[in-house]
């Protein structure tokens, strides 16, 4: 087993299957391999994070496109990466995020260019961006403009290693299948 630490980013449309398999990937991580695990989310919960998330709830008006949704979202990954990511890949533990970059992708397809996005990250996060070693995407057999984002992502192969779960099957063999697809980088 590796002693470096990982980076694992949970994706797709449903956060609920997000926060169910980060939830078993923690306990994985921290009872089977006796390794440091630390889960963060997104919006985080600094206080870039907490204003998105009350924008998502109602409780603060909707910004004026996606675009300047989207914005928010890179700046709080960036504080997310600045003040919880890197602190903890840096002292060897793993780390789980659920949702990252390829949510602001795939929600940014759905009215502007990837290249838009990308240019986002670059002008707000520039090298201080951390990739994660794997991007599992929760897949769910719902036919929608976003999904169809997410999936092309994952199969176009510029977007790092991304694994694809069927997250309609039980959880069990979701946790098997992200634990197979973990394993080779521990």
């Amino acid at each position: 087993m590796k002693e470096t630490p990982l980076f694992v980013a949970i994706e797709g449309v449903s956060s609920i299957a997000q926060k169910m398999l980060s939830e078993e990937l923690e306990v994985y991580f921290a009872a089977q391999l006796g390794l440091g695990v630390v889960a963060v989310k997104e919006p985080s919960d600094g206080l870039i994070g907490h204003r998105i998330q009350k924008i998502i709830d109602g409780k603060l008006p909707a910004l004026k496109t996606n675009y300047e949704f989207q914005r928010l979202c890179v700046e709080d990954r960036f504080e997310n990466i600045r003040r919880v990511i890197r602190p903890h890949l840096q002292l060897g533990n793993c780390v789980l995020s659920i949702g990252y970059w390829l949510t602001t992708l795939a929600h940014g397809m759905l009215d502007g260019s990837l290249e838009q996005y990308l240019q986002l990250h670059r002008d707000i996060i520039g090298i201080e961006m951390i990739f994660p070693h794997l991007s599992i995407l929760l897949d769910a057999p719902a036919n929608s403009p976003l999904r169809a984002n997410y999936l092309w992502l994952a199969e176009c192969g510029h977007f790092g290693n991304i694994h694809i779960i069927n997250s309609a099957r039980p959880e069990d063999e979701t946790l098997s299948s992200a634990v197979a697809a973990i394993k080779p980088l521990l």
